[in-house]
């Protein structure tokens, strides 16, 4: 088969703003150069945001429709705690990331679009395509029928992973390509050290290929002496090194003895320019922009300086003679040493929610509850459904929400298909009803 796997595609990004088509534009160029597709994989962070708004759901399908349409793949067999008898659309496989990632009991985005027929949803769990091989041509020596085996790992937070991939315990189909797509901070490929982060030896032994979203900087590397992908970004919402080049990959599993891996870019798209200087005037900013904006850039760019030293403080005198052309920022390591003395929380603009969910969180490791929980309870207040939240305090995490279907997120998952373990419960504290129907830790 031909996979296309592209990753961090954030429709949603920088609504109402001329950055807004961004992503469905890259979709669009993506389908464009990878009509001869079999399958597109995407490992995570589909959408901008937990909650897009209509007009932005409507967009992503817009756009997914594209790469969702053509020959199907059959179906045969579901891996885990996978349920689907047959599917719309085969051809496009996902995870959700940490920025649709809800409570299990609250239906995320990704799984909005599954429901609609456009993709196919894994969280924990994964499914084996089958394509037959086409007659003639270069495809008559490849096998009769080719399997693909996809397991996924939807985003969790960070301090979670390596426990998570221990309890599910995925293994490699038998007779398949394998392929393992996760969407998480790894530890080798961060700029600077960053709590929690899981280390590539960690992963699951035995697929053929890991599959990385999260990381906005593309890169290949290798695990268990297979292709590991950071996947990168199709949009440049952040702006760092290597982002200058914007890309997907294609896997040609046909190719022996090990697949063939190419990395796509993307020529159409906005371009992102890093500048190192150190010291510099207002004169030699406006150089380098002049420089940039010559090369005819099909879309505004954005250009990042990264400022050793004291800045000149008439930068934003530059963004302003220059806005109209390019998005323009600064970066400057004097101003970040100035600003890291004496922070406060406040200082390091942590959100409201941010702060809400730190103080939960500390509050119910003191009674004892699963770290785990808060995520989810505070999730649940969040959406101002106070009740579930009782209710998933009162059983310690492991009660249902009203409505909630076998089948449905929120349903335990079993260690690769097996039905999960009984586990002996334990007293879970009692929690007391206040007035505002609420337990009293808040």
């Amino acid at each position: 088969m031909k996979i296309a796997v592209i990753s961090d595609t954030h429709f949603g990004y920088a609504p109402n703003k001329e950055q807004e088509s961004d992503p469905y534009d890259a979709v669009a160029e993506v389908a464009e150069k990878a009509a001869d597709a079999d399958l597109f994989l995407i490992p995570g962070d589909i959408f901008d945001m937990k909650v897009p708004s209509p007009e932005t759901l409507s967009r992503a399908m817009e756009a997914l429709i594209w790469l969702a349409a053509g020959e199907q793949p059959r179906l045969v067999k579901t891996i885990g705690s996978k349920a689907m008898s047959n599917h719309p659309s085969r051809r496009v496989v996902a995870i959700h990331g940490t920025h649709e990632r809800r409570a299990e009991e609250l239906v995320n985005p990704v799984q909005i679009l599954e429901k609609a027929g456009f993709l196919i949803h894994l969280d924990r769990n994964g499914i084996v395509l089958e394509k037959e091989k086409s007659k003639g041509g270069e495809a008559a020596s490849r096998p009769e029928h080719e399997k693909v085996a996809i397991q996924g790992l939807s985003g969790v937070p960070d301090q979670y992973t390596e426990n998570e991939l221990l309890m599910w315990g995925p293994k490699p189909e038998p007779g398949c390509f394998n392929v393992f797509m996760l969407h998480q901070n790894m530890t080798e490929f961060m700029p600077k050290q960053v709590e929690h982060t899981l280390g590539k030896e960690k992963l699951p032994e035995g697929f053929d290929v890991y599959l990385n979203g999260h990381i906005h900087r593309p890169e290949q590397s290798t695990v268990h002496g297979k292709p590991l992908i950071i996947c990168g970004s199709l949009v440049p919402t952040q702006i760092t090194r290597g982002m200058e080049t914007l890309g997907f990959w294609e896997i040609d599993t046909s190719r022996k003895p090990s697949a063939k891996i190419t990395f796509i870019p993307l020529e159409k798209q906005r371009k992102v320019f890093c500048i190192d200087m150190d010291e510099p005037d207002k004169k030699q900013i406006e150089t380098e922009i002049a420089k940039i904006l010559q090369k005819g850039c099909k879309k505004k760019p954005v250009i990042r300086f990264n400022i050793k030293g004291k800045p000149d403080q008439r930068l934003d005198d530059i963004k302003a003679k220059f806005g109209d052309r390019a998005f323009i920022s600064f970066k400057s390591d004097y101003e970040e040493s100035q600003a890291s003395e004496g922070m406060t929380l406040e200082q390091h603009r942590l959100s409201v929610n941010e702060l809400g969910a730190k103080l939960l969180q500390d509050n119910l490791k003191g009674m004892g509850l699963d770290a785990k929980l808060y995520e989810r309870v505070f999730e649940l207040l969040l959406e101002g459904r106070q009740d579930d939240a009782l209710n998933a305090l009162e059983s310690g995490g492991s009660g249902v929400i009203a409505g909630e279907a076998e089948g449905m997120p929120g349903v335990p998952h079993g260690k690769h298909g097996e039905e999960p373990e009984e586990k002996q419960e334990s007293p879970k504290p009692k929690v007391k009803k206040s007035g505002t129907g609420l337990g009293k830790f808040l």
